[in-house]
């Protein structure tokens, strides 16, 4: 039995069924064999043959969502929804752009994400992440597609540890508790759906799409073009997770090899935010015995954050996330010098 905060969870040997808008009928089991671990499974290059899915991104203009137009459009027909189009606060934009896409499926990653403004901006929060979402889902509810809620892993204790879907919600700022009521509207209106609580993410600047300032990499290389060190905490932990391995996962799902339900989406280590940075720059080209002039431990006794989502769920269904390490060297393939010149 799949571990899950939804009711009616999925188990062994059931079908995930998916209604294409062309009429045809395809299903898919749930429950995919990956080999050696790898993300390579059968038959995964499209749904039953030629057919191609209706896609809507919202959010398509930022760091997650433009990665999402750029690898699911090589398969199927994407469209992006923005602020130019009326924006999530809209209701009657939102479901009309809907109506008219006629979408199998919606994946929802506009949203306010920024921690700090979202405690000063309270109002604007609610509005975006909370009834901005309740727009979305109504609008998959009435138009018949299914919905990919991009969620957080800021819905737990910040010093919760090790945490599982089932684990209770205890957010500890105003953004960890909108995703959480955002979370509610999308199960109360719309059955249809993925909800995934997220770690953060990285990636790296690409020709067309938006950069990923304040990301963890740009930071370390805007730190070290200043001349500083870069300062980390001996103490702390948490999971960071490439950004196109979170895409791939939403991929397998619009295919129907994952089903409905919760899921946490980390790469996972066992690395304090020292060790990680550690990681990180040896592989960005800094000389092993050369990181103490770029690294210094930050001056910290206690633990102020230790917040490790574990991707249970997906491990129940064989399907594993890449490592943190295999992640960043994916990331950094043809990078191998990122750091090596301040």
């Amino acid at each position: 039995m799949l571990e899950t905060v939804d009711n009616d969870p999925p188990c062994a040997g059931q079908m995930v069924v998916l209604t294409l808008r062309s009429g045809a009928v395809k299903t898919r089991p749930w429950f995919v064999e990956y080999r050696k671990g790898k993300r390579d499974m059968v038959d995964r290059t499209d749904v039953g043959g030629a057919e191609r899915l209706r896609i809507i991104i919202t959010g398509h203009n930022g760091f997650i969502g433009s990665r999402a137009m750029k690898q699911l459009g090589r398969k199927h027909d994407v469209y992006g929804y923005g602020r130019k189009e009326g924006g999530i606060t809209d209701y009657l934009a939102i479901k009309q752009f809907v109506a008219n896409i006629a979408p199998d499926v919606v994946i929802h990653c506009a949203a306010m994400g920024d921690i700090g403004q979202c405690e000063r901006e309270q109002d604007e929060a609610y509005r975006t992440n909370v009834l901005g979402t309740r727009n979305v889902a109504s609008a998959c509810n009435l138009s018949g597609a299914w919905l990919i809620h991009l969620s957080s892993d800021q819905v737990y204790n910040p010093k919760g540890g090790i945490l599982r879907e089932s684990t209770t919600v205890d957010p500890q700022n105003f953004y960890g508790h909108t995703k959480v009521w955002g979370e509610e509207e999308v199960r109360h209106l719309i059955p249809g759906h993925h909800v995934l609580r997220i770690s953060w993410h990285y990636g790296w600047s690409e020709s067309g799409l938006p950069g990923t300032r304040g990301g963890i990499l740009e930071g370390f290389a805007e730190t070290l073009r200043s001349g500083k060190p870069v300062r980390a905490s001996t103490v702390n932990r948490g999971y960071v997770t490439y950004v196109y391995d979170l895409v791939d996962v939403m991929e397998d799902m619009i295919l129907g090899l994952i089903p409905f339900g919760t899921y946490n989406i980390a790469s996972q280590h066992d690395l304090t935010d020292y060790e990680r940075a550690q990681h990180i720059l040896l592989a960005g080209g800094i000389p092993e015995e050369e990181l103490i002039d770029y690294l210094v431990p930050a001056v910290q006794e206690q633990v102020t954050y230790d917040m490790r989502a574990e991707p249970y769920n997906l491990k129940l269904l064989n399907r594993p996330i890449p490592s943190f390490e295999t992640g960043l060297e994916r990331c950094l393939e043809g990078k191998e010098e990122l750091f090596s010149e301040r």
